[in-house]
Parts: structure tokens; C-alpha cells; sequence
């Protein structure tokens, strides 16, 4: 037995494997095929009530065993690293400085990625440069520079004698 699609008009199986249960309908299958329907979802514009529903049951799910083991799988993929990752530097950035991820990337657009400092382009992520005193930001540097400029403001007076004592 076939079922004509109401969007494609394309014949398919009427089975749960071509069309979503609807109990509305005499046959209990949805009159759009489920191709059509996910298309339909993905260009729907999502309201704040749809988003709220979704994040509920989304934290729900994630609550359950089987929710607990499917992030575990997710996460160990290399997407799943890269959202983690991400995740986590947006949050210790925010926390730890004030910044936003998006004003993170500006500064690093705007120093062209490379250290205020030394001007070399680090292989890793640059390290937020702050005043520990007053928390603001100063600039990104290299880790290098970062822990330099962290001793050097420590024991400058003790820089200074040294200095002045081996001239």
C-alpha cells in the first residue's frame, strides 16, 4: 500500500519509515512525507516558546541514561572535542575577563594574531593580557610573553636593582 506525499506528491510505503504518526488522520501517518517534513523544520523560523520547549526537553533528555551515554559518545567524536573546547574557552573567557568570545576574535583580528609584544603568530590560541590590580584587559600576547610580562611585573623593583647593580 502506497501514500501520496502532500507537499512532493511523490508515492512512498504508507509506513513509519516514509511518514510520521499523526493520530489525526484515518491511516495514523502525517500527509507530508518525513523528508518534506524535516525540510519544512529546517526553514521554519523558530519562536522563543518553540526554543524554550525544545531546551526543556533537551535538558530533560540529557538527564536520562540514555541522554547521559549519547553525549559521552558525542562528546568523544572530534566535533563533539571542538564544542567542548569552544564551550569551555567562551566560558573562561567570560568569567575570567569580561570577554565575550566575539570580542576575543575581534582583538585577534585587530592584532592580525600575532603577540602585542614580540609580534610572533603562536601556534596556540593567544593568552588574554589583563592588569591583575584593576582586571583590565590590555592586549593578547604569546605564552611566552604572557608569563614573562607576569614575572617581570612581580619583581620589577627586583629587575631594577639588578640591573643597576651589573651595569
Amino acid at each position: 500500500m502506497t501514500k501520496r506525499c502532500s507537499k512532493c506528491e511523490s508515492e512512498w510505503p504508507a509506513n513509519l519509515d516514509h511518514y510520521y504518526k499523526d493520530q489525526s488522520k484515518k491511516d495514523n501517518l502525517s500527509s507530508s512525507c518525513k523528508r518534506c517534513h524535516s525540510a519544512y523544520d529546517k526553514n521554519r523560523p523558530i519562536t522563543v516558546n518553540m526554543r524554550n520547549i525544545r531546551r526543556k526537553a533537551k535538558r530533560k533528555y540529557k538527564r536520562t541514561d540514555k541522554g547521559k551515554e549519547a553525549e559521552k559518545r558525542y562528546v568523544s567524536t572530534p566535533k563533539g572535542i571542538d564544542k567542548v573546547k569552544k564551550a569551555s574557552r567562551k566560558h573562561a573567557l567570560k568569567k575570567l575577563y569580561g570577554l565575550s568570545l566575539s570580542e576575543f576574535e575581534l582583538m585577534k583580528k585587530k592584532q592580525k594574531g600575532k603577540c602585542m609584544v614580540c609580534g610572533v603568530r603562536p601556534v596556540l590560541n593567544l593568552c588574554v593580557d589583563h592588569n591583575h590590580k584593576t582586571g583590565k584587559v590590555r592586549g593578547l600576547l604569546c605564552h611566552p610573553c604572557n608569563l614573562a610580562l607576569g614575572r617581570l611585573e612581580k619583581y620589577f623593583d627586583s629587575f631594577k636593582k639588578y640591573l643597576r647593580r651589573y651595569r
